[in-house]
């Protein structure tokens, strides 16, 4: 499993999907499961865009650390670079107490000409405290 599967995997404190998006997320997978090889990153990246979409942010960088992977290890770099591409950054952050990862997506669609990112700071104290803050910054740097 790689570091952002890891990371942003499904978390308890993750808003709640619809039970359409959990079906079809679940059609993803098995897909993913079955594909042939050289197919399997497409399964996860459709996920991935799809959880995006519904705002489930954490959950699309998981599917597409997953896709990444799958490319990789099918020897496809370029498929996996654009997969790469849609997450930008990941960081470590502290905050007080508080510690944890900041990262910043792009939330734009492919017929747009001018990317929408997405910042999303998830952090923990020692007494499993989680805070999240999330935003749409105008250009990041």
């Amino acid at each position: 499993m790689s570091f952002l599967s890891r990371l942003f995997g499904s978390r308890s404190g993750e808003e709640a999907a619809s039970p359409d998006l959990e079906e079809r997320l679940q059609q993803l997978e098995r897909e993913a499961a079955s594909a042939r090889p050289g197919y399997v990153g497409t399964a996860f990246n459709r996920a991935g865009d799809l959880a995006r979409k519904e705002g489930q942010l954490e959950r699309a960088v998981g599917y597409y650390g997953r896709a990444v992977d799958a490319f990789l290890d099918d020897a496809q770099r370029e498929a996996a670079r654009g997969v790469a591409n849609k997450i930008i950054r990941v960081r470590p952050l502290e905050l007080g107490r508080f510690s944890g990862f900041e990262y910043i997506s792009t939330l734009s669609e492919t017929a747009q000409t001018e990317p929408v990112y997405g910042r999303q700071v998830i952090l923990v104290d020692d007494q499993s405290n989680v805070l999240t803050v999330a935003g749409n910054p105008a250009s990041v740097e």
